[in-house]
């Protein structure tokens, strides 16, 4: 088995995966170091070794940088554009379930799975990203009848929430859209974000919250403080869902001096009101 490995720049360099926790990029190298000759590592001893968390690795799964089987082990998906190594010294995997299940793709190099379907650990990856929510709702009492309509005032955290189909009666929240928008449009959510997103959303409810991310979006400005700022200054003037926020935007366009104004222009433009507004916020 050769112990020398290689990680191509192209990869480690792009954004997707400089977006990364540090603990995350950490141990996507360290599965690099200790995988076999195709690309295969059972990543529990690496994560016990270094005492990285499994909220990493699945993090690594969610953004397709590994790939999971049902065993536990994982197989690095741009491992032969990483390492190439002489076939006549490559010392076969003894993960053979597991290969059988995988192919190449013969223009990214990269490996997939012949048949895809969603898997446990990719399952759990997604969870991992909503779980703090879960516990919150499962703590807090209450109970939401999968059959029934509850009463729920629109202001409460679960108004837009979609109900678990495994006869549970817990309540898993729609923060879940805000945090597949920000991951799909701005970047790998960090927790503290999602936990500053999930207090802005309990004041004026999840839709508001996606509705400013696509206002930042649409404007070109996807940084938290300009997000920050389009939330701040609906919670100041009252907003508490989404035809207030809605409102509140109109009211605050200014109409174009330009008749012939682009759309790029006009997102520039209500970029620097927004940052002209933080500034004059910040000096107060």
């Amino acid at each position: 088995m050769a112990r020398k490995r290689m990680f191509d720049s192209e990869i480690i360099s792009q954004d997707d995966f400089l977006d990364l926790p540090k603990e995350s990029i950490a141990l996507y190298f360290l599965l690099g170091m200790e995988a076999d000759d195709e690309g295969f590592v059972a990543p529990k001893k690496v994560m016990r070794v270094y005492g990285i968390s499994e909220d990493s690795l699945k993090v690594l799964i969610l953004k397709k940088f590994i790939i999971p089987f049902q065993s536990g082990v994982v197989v690095i998906t741009d491992w032969k554009r990483n390492n190439w190594l002489d076939s006549r010294r490559i010392q076969e995997t003894i993960y053979q379930d597991e290969k059988k299940q995988i192919t190449i793709n013969n223009d990214t190099k990269q490996y997939i799975l012949i048949n895809p379907t969603e898997s446990k650990c990719l399952a759990d990856a997604k969870q991992m990203l909503r779980e703090n929510r879960i516990e919150e709702s499962s703590s807090s009492n209450i109970n939401i009848n999968i059959n029934n309509n509850s009463e729920l005032n629109e202001n409460d955290s679960c108004v837009d929430d979609f109900y678990l189909d495994d006869g549970s009666d817990s309540c898993v929240d729609g923060f879940q859209k805000v945090i597949d928008f920000y991951n799909n449009n701005i970047g790998l959510i960090t927790p503290y974000t999602m936990e500053l997103l999930d207090d802005y959303a309990k004041e004026m409810t999840n839709d508001v919250v996606v509705y400013a991310l696509q206002l930042s979006v649409e404007a070109n400005c996807r940084n938290l403080n300009y997000i920050k700022a389009i939330l701040n200054n609906w919670n100041k003037a009252g907003v508490k869902n989404l035809i207030q926020a809605q409102e509140e935007n109109q009211i605050h366009k200014k109409p174009s001096t330009n008749l012939n104004e682009t759309q790029e222009e006009k997102n520039a433009r209500r970029a620097k009101e927004i940052k002209e507004a933080m500034e004059k916020n910040a000096t107060r």
